[in-house]
């Protein structure tokens, strides 16, 4: 359950300030987070990020019920804190979602600006600097040009055409080869893989070569880095 707002008093009256809510994956940054721009002139309350649907239903209704205006935090990468992120900002249309984020620039804040965040910004911005980005959304509503909008959207849609040609990749392997694969990419040597299995090393490598023949790589090394890019932080799909 969300925790209930709880504002930094600074002597002044609440309606004076701006009121923004704070909602993140980690509750001890979220406060932090929370406390030091409430000390820059913003009314804050702090909200964790939760997973479960019905959970992200009662986040949304509590933060639209405070501000009209919000930061998202998102640090843990795992796609349920994405899936959950992505599902707030979609559902809360008349928020404007300011998305700190802990990853790379391209393609994936495209996944975020497609899903309606006023703007996007790197977990490690200053304090400063997060301030004016957060006034800056208050006036414009929107961080980023529409020309810069446009931009990240075409990564995250090349990106995600880019992922879905490589899982069907990945889908051509039976279950035992894509067993081995994963073996393969958590360390575990050809001789192991067959000692785990209880077959023989030459059964291990025919799996690997079809393996390497289907993923039409030339290499285990290159094969695992495939399987790696497939798990790693996918947003869910776009909207429709």
């Amino acid at each position: 359950m969300c925790s209930s707002p709880s504002p930094v008093d600074l002597g002044r009256s609440r309606d004076a300030l701006p009121r923004l809510a704070v909602v993140g994956d980690q509750l001890l940054t979220t406060q932090a987070v929370s406390a030091a721009l409430a000390a820059r002139g913003f009314a804050t309350a702090a909200f964790p990020l939760t997973q479960r649907p019905e959970e992200v239903r009662r986040l949304r209704r509590a933060v639209a019920a405070w501000s009209d205006e919000a930061v998202l935090l998102l640090e843990v990468l795992d796609r349920g804190h994405v899936s959950s992120m992505l599902r707030l900002i979609r559902s809360s249309p008349q928020t404007r979602w300011l998305l700190l984020w802990g990853v790379r620039e391209e393609p994936h804040w495209g996944a975020a600006i497609d899903a309606g965040a006023a703007g996007v910004l790197p977990v490690t911005v200053g304090l400063e600097e997060l301030a004016a980005a957060v006034r800056g959304v208050g006036r414009e509503g929107t961080l980023h040009s529409a020309r810069e909008r446009r931009r990240l959207v075409r990564a995250w849609e090349s990106w995600s055409e880019g992922h879905r040609q490589l899982l069907a990749r990945l889908e051509l392997l039976t279950p035992r080869e894509g067993e081995v694969l994963e073996s393969l990419r958590q360390g575990m040597t050809v001789t192991e893989v067959s000692e785990a299995a209880g077959v023989s090393v030459d059964t291990v490598r025919s799996q690997v070569r079809a393996v390497l023949h289907k993923l039409d790589v030339p290499s285990q090394l290159a094969a695992v880095a495939l399987l790696q890019r497939a798990i790693d932080l996918q947003p869910v799909a776009r909207r429709a």
